[in-house]
């Protein structure tokens, strides 16, 4: 395991093409901004097996269900905006 230290504002990229931004820090909770591809998908390490499974079929049934019209397009934009969200400190 790579273990980093990055402060408010500083981001790490991976591969080239996924960038991961500390984006607030507020006692032992940071809040991350994680910039992907829409091809990439980006779950919680908290979420058991079952749970990825399930995200993953949902998100494929999404993507059948809206083809290859217009709002896939927006969809695929709207995915390469920086997403958030909150870990709690594990120790």
């Amino acid at each position: 395991m790579l273990v980093l230290s990055r402060k408010k504002d500083e981001s790490i990229v991976l591969d080239g093409q996924i960038e991961i931004t500390v984006l607030k820090i507020k006692g032992n909770t940071i809040r991350l901004g994680i910039k992907a591809p829409s091809n990439i998908k980006v779950l919680r390490g908290e979420l058991s097996p079952f749970d990825v499974e399930v995200e993953m079929e949902k998100d494929e049934e999404v993507q059948r269900s809206l083809g290859q019209g217009p709002l896939m397009h927006l969809l695929a934009k709207e995915m390469d905006r920086p997403t958030s969200f909150t870990i709690a400190n594990a120790g």
